[in-house]
């Protein structure tokens, strides 16, 4: 209790507390929240006399039950409704808002009923009723679940009113009362429910069609997700109180036009319907629809301007031949979430764009511009931009197939006519993708809250200079970290790109360049010579693939010491990689096809972290440094397809006690034997050995046999070998045994008969040995 003094009196009343607790640790920790709230005799007193504690509710639940009772009662009405679904299930979290909504839970005005949704999902997830379960690239909650003893609670509570795997709460016999209903399989309960015609039923989630002789006239909600359904009866028009209806992921073909006398109707779900071809002509009737879920841009409905109170909307796409034209979206200024605008192309000019009015639209955070990346004309698209113009509230933005020479004047730091001011200074995600015309990339450095940048297939881009960390105007003097915040960054499939160059770092300079940046990708950007990275401490993932012409990388790693994971991979000029010393998180290092890297590292010791380390396909690489015994932590270790390695110490694999999986070989073929297993035998932890031989070997190292803890062994293009040893018979632990490509090898050992164990033998393109196997002898 901190330093507030506890009497005697207190401290009995306390104890007698302590033993209604049963000695349940979860109700000692509830209950010790509330003494310490509530510090006092009197109110002591009254928590120990609380008639919950002789109510019928198992002293699990008791104090989340005590804990409920305290929340606002829209809250606790929103908590019991997720009963409705199995324990384990991840719900939504716009879906459960929309469900509340359509409940009645949320209110009935026509104002921002999700707000008050909202409310209350984060009260029931900061007061862990709820935990989260996924997010989204913002690090919104997308979807939650329920923990079981809530949900025991829940069920308890809801248990006059809810059947669900259609069954009825035991003791509950009267199913006349049922407000809502889960029927997952059809059973005698379910029959019999269906028979009283649900009176009072106000939810339904069924995986079966609905019959005409449903006659649900209360129902709010209407859950078919998932039903092998292909139509629904036009009898669903009458459900006049109906306001949430979900068919998603059914077969069904078409909707009834009943459906548009749905005129109370709030939500329309219609996720991966494959097979619905269009909607209903008189969608606009809907006139209360305020979230429409669809995922093919054919099942847009028409008129969307109508739906004043719209609010969730994936997608628009822009279509003159049948009426959708941008200014569609003008009113629909309760738009929030995100928003697609697809064949921008067939907007004409910047005041055509401008009439969708996005700047108004405030409750967006997610917002892409796609251009169809089939097209022969660009003329307008510099125009288009330039009346597109977001809400500054935007987080998130993606500009696809845009064919503009430059991007528009609000995407750049400071915009004239606005006072100075950042246009999109919230922006947390910027994705430019496939913008092949653009000549140059806009300045980005000085985004306050951009986390991430991703830059994929600009081609006309040949050089990312100091254009792109802040303006050339910009005063010398101001100290201010360019990409503050910024976490990832992704350059992909950047064909023309030569050149990146860095601003000065050190010396005189106090500039500070991508402080917080953990995750870095360079892909496909065949012309790039060079890579200016350094001084990036906070660096966890470092990719560089497929650079053709890449042959330099920063001499400085040192400072990288909080790198987890680094790839070079298909950079056949890249001929040194800087030195490792210091990197003692790094857990893992790939190297592949990096034809004229002749030496791993300097340094490798320093990585006591390293867990997975892969080498191949490096085909000058001539040896493995005896540094290879310092990685104790390895568990994986992969050294394979390097011709001309001929030297791999042959005392470093003992001392590698945690390895598990080892992939070795071919090496050079100059070797007549195996390098480097003379000490694999002290390897009691090794489960996993690939090993691929050449045609100067004619027979498996003997090494392997002492592996006594080996459970699967593969061997692969020995083809100087005829037969494998009879001591393969002594490996008591293998389950799996592969032998692929060995093209002399005939015979198979008897003590193969000994693999007590054994549960799997592949044998692929082993000829000799598969015509022995059709002769019917010996041991094959």
């Amino acid at each position: 209790m901190g330093e507030k003094p506890i009497t005697s009196d207190l401290e009995a009343i306390g104890k007698e507390i302590a033993e209604k607790c049963e000695g349940l640790p979860l109700a000692a920790r509830a209950f010790g929240r509330m003494m310490r709230l509530i510090f006092g005799i009197e109110e002591w007193s009254l928590l120990r006399n609380l008639h919950a504690w002789d109510a019928p509710v198992n002293k699990i639940l008791l104090p989340i039950k005590l804990n409920y009772d305290r929340l606002p009662l829209t809250v606790r009405r929103c908590l019991v409704y997720c009963s409705i679904f199995p324990k384990g299930t991840k719900m939504g979290k716009e879906q459960l808002i929309e469900l509340w909504m359509a409940e009645g839970f949320l209110g009935t005005s026509n104002g921002r009923m999700e707000d008050i949704g909202n409310q209350c999902f984060s009260y029931l997830i900061d007061n862990y009723f709820l935990v989260d379960e996924e997010r989204d690239e913002l690090e919104n909650i997308r979807s939650c679940k329920m923990n079981n003893i809530v949900h025991d609670l829940a069920s308890y509570l809801s248990k006059s009113e809810v059947m669900k795997n259609s069954e009825a709460y035991p003791g509950v016999d009267d199913l006349s009362h049922i407000r809502y209903a889960n029927l997952s399989r059809d059973t005698e309960n379910a029959q019999e429910f269906f028979k009283t015609r649900g009176r009072k039923l106000r939810s339904l989630f069924s995986r079966d069609s609905i019959h005409d002789s449903w006659n649900f006239k209360s129902l709010r909600t209407l859950s078919l997700d998932g039903a092998d359904i292909w139509e629904l009866q036009s009898s669903i028009g009458k459900l006049k109180h109906l306001r949430y209806l979900d068919v998603s992921r059914t077969p069904i073909m078409k909707l009834p036009d009943s459906i548009t006398n749905l005129y109370n109707l709030q939500t329309l779900r219609l996720l991966e319907c494959r097979s619905l071809e269009a909607l209903p002509r008189r969608m606009r009737d809907l006139v209360n629809l305020r979230h429409i879920h669809v995922t093919y841009h054919h099942q847009m409905p028409a008129d969307v301007g109508c739906f004043s109170f719209l609010q969730t909307l994936p997608f628009f796409v822009v279509c003159q031949d049948r009426g959708q034209k941008v200014q569609e979206l003008e009113s629909l200024n309760e738009l929030s979430g995100r928003l697609a605008i697809y064949n921008l192309e067939q907007v004409r000019d910047r005041d055509e764009a401008a009439k969708a009015n996005l700047r108004e639209k405030k409750g967006i955070c997610m917002m892409e511009f796609v251009w169809s990346p089939e097209r022969e004309s660009f003329d307008n698209d510099d125009d288009v931009i330039e009346g597109l113009l977001p809400h500054q509230n935007i987080k998130s933005l993606k500009i696809e197939n845009y064919g503009g020479k430059k991007f528009p004047s609000w995407l750049l730091l400071r915009t004239p006519g606005t006072g100075d001011s950042f246009p999109l200074k919230n922006l947390v995600n910027l994705k430019l993708l496939h913008c092949k015309r653009t000549e140059e990339l806009p300045t980005l450095g000085l985004l306050r809250r951009l986390k991430v940048l991703e830059i994929i297939g600009m081609n006309t881009i040949r050089c990312i200079g100091m254009e792109f960390y802040r303006n050339e105007g910009e005063s010398r003097r101001e100290t201010l970290p360019l990409f503050p915040a910024l976490k990832k960054l992704s350059l992909q499939c950047m064909e023309n790109l030569v050149e990146w160059r860095a601003p000065a770092l050190g010396g005189e300079s106090d500039m500070i360049v991508f402080p917080y940046l953990e995750e870095l990708s360079i892909m496909r950007c065949p012309r790039l010579n060079s890579i200016p990275i350094s001084h990036l401490s906070s660096l966890a993932q470092l990719e560089i693939c497929f650079c053709g012409e890449l042959s330099y990388l920063s001499d400085d790693f040192h400072s990288f010491t909080s790198l987890e994971n680094l790839r070079i991979e298909v950079c056949p000029n890249l001929e040194a990689i800087p030195s490792l010393k210091n990197l003692k998180s790094l857990k893992r290092l790939a190297i592949q096809r990096c034809q004229k890297l002749t030496a791993l590292p300097s340094g490798l010791q320093s990585c006591t972290s390293l867990e997975h380390l892969c080498i191949r396909w490096c085909v000058e690489l001539t040896s493995i440094p005896d540094e290879l015994r310092e990685l104790r932590s390895l568990l994986h270790l992969e050294v394979t397809k390097c011709p001309s390695l001929d030297y791999f110490p042959e005392d470093s694999l003992c001392c590698l006690t945690r390895l598990k999986q080892l992939t070795v070989g071919p090496f050079s073929e100059k070797l007549k034997t195996f390098p480097g297993l003379n000490s694999i035998q002290h390897l009691s932890s090794l489960e996993e050995v690939v090993i691929s031989g050449w045609d100067k070997l004619t027979s498996l190292p003997d090494q392997l046999q002492y592996i006594t803890s080996l459970k699967s062994l593969y061997i692969r293009r020995f083809n100087g070998m005829k037969a494998l040893p009879e001591w393969l018979g002594s490996l008591k632990c293998l389950q799996q045994l592969g032998i692929w490509r060995c093209k002399n090898l005939s015979y198979l050992p008897t003590s193969m008969q000994q693999l007590f164990l054994a549960e799997r033998l592949e044998v692929i393109d082993c000829p000799l040995l598969k015509e022995n196997c059709a002769k019917g002898g010996g041991s094959e």
